[in-house]
C-alpha cells in the first residue's frame, strides 16, 4: 500500500481507537519474525485465513500483514513477517518491534479469505505466504491430506519446516516461482479431488497454475490464486 498523505498519517497516529500494543516479538529465523498484537481494533469479527491487517509502520508507511492466528474475544492477533533482505519500512518495523511498543491499525481489515474444501490440499507459496498458509493449514481436519512446497531463503528452511509440517521448504532461486515450478514437474500427479492454494509473486502463480492444469489435470476452478507482490514493483503487501 502506498504511503499516506501527511495529514492522514498524523490523524491515524493520534486516534486512540486504532491503537494496539505489541505483545511479543519472536525471531523464528534470520528472515522470519512472529509479532503478537493486542487491542480494541482486533476485537469483534473473526479474521479468517488470508485476511489482512493494515498497520502504520513508520510515519506514513502502511503495510498489509496476513494474520496467522486471531482471538477476537481477547482482541489478539499474531503475524508471521517476512523480513525482506533489502529492508524497507515493513521489514524495519518488524525487526525492531518489541513487547510493549505501540502500533496503529489503519482502516478495516482486508477480507481475502482463502478456503480449501477438497479431501486433498496442495499449498504453494513463497516466504510472504507463510502466515496465510499456516492459518489455512490449522483449519484442516485429521482426514485432510495436506502437501505442498514453499520457496524461502536457505537460512529459513528449518523454520518453515517446523511451521508447515507436510510442506517442503525449497531454496528460492533468482526467478520467483522457479523452485516451486520445478517441484511441480517432479511431483507425481495427485489423485482425487484437490484444492490448490497458490500465494506469492503474481507471475509465478500463473506458471504454477499452468503446471497444475496441464501436467496435473486440475481445473482452473480447483486453483485459488492470491498474488501478494509483483517482481519489479512495490510489494502488494509486506506479509
Amino acid at each position: 500500500m502506498a504511503d499516506l498523505p501527511r495529514p492522514a498519517a498524523a490523524l491515524a497516529q493520534r486516534w486512540p481507537g486504532r491503537r494496539v500494543t505489541v505483545t511479543r516479538s519472536e525471531r523464528l529465523s534470520p528472515g522470519l519474525r512472529r509479532i503478537g498484537l493486542e487491542g480494541g481494533p482486533l476485537a469483534g469479527r473473526r479474521l479468517n485465513p488470508g485476511d489482512c491487517l493494515k498497520l502504520l509502520v513508520d510515519g506514513r508507511a502502511v503495510r498489509d500483514y496476513t494474520v496467522e492466528t486471531h482471538d477476537p474475544a481477547a482482541g489478539r492477533a499474531e503475524l508471521i513477517v517476512h523480513l525482506h533482505p533489502t529492508g524497507g519500512p515493513g521489514a524495519d518495523w518488524a525487526g525492531r518491534a518489541a513487547a510493549g511498543d505501540p502500533a496503529v491499525v489503519f482502516g478495516r481489515p482486508e477480507r481475502r479469505a482463502i478456503r480449501a474444501t477438497a479431501p486433498t490440499w496442495l499449498l504453494l507459496g513463497d516466504a510472504t505466504a507463510i502466515g496465510a498458509l499456516r492459518a489455512l493449514a490449522a483449519t484442516a481436519t485429521p482426514a485432510t491430506r495436506v502437501l505442498g512446497a514453499v520457496e524461502t531463503r536457505p537460512e529459513d528452511r528449518d523454520a518453515v519446516r517446523a511451521l508447515l509440517p507436510g510442506l517442503e521448504p525449497l531454496t528460492a532461486e533468482a526467478r520467483p516461482g522457479a523452485a516451486v515450478h520445478d517441484w511441480l514437474q517432479d511431483l507425481t500427479p495427485v489423485e482425487g479431488p484437490v484444492s490448490a492454494v497458490l500465494i506469492g509473486e503474481s507471475r509465478a502463480l500463473q506458471t504454477w497454475r499452468s503446471a497444475l492444469t496441464g501436467r496435473h489435470g486440475l481445473h482452473r476452478r480447483d486453483c485459488t490464486t492470491t498474488p501478494y507482490w509483483t517482481a519489479g514493483r512495490a510489494a502488494v503487501a509486506a506479509r
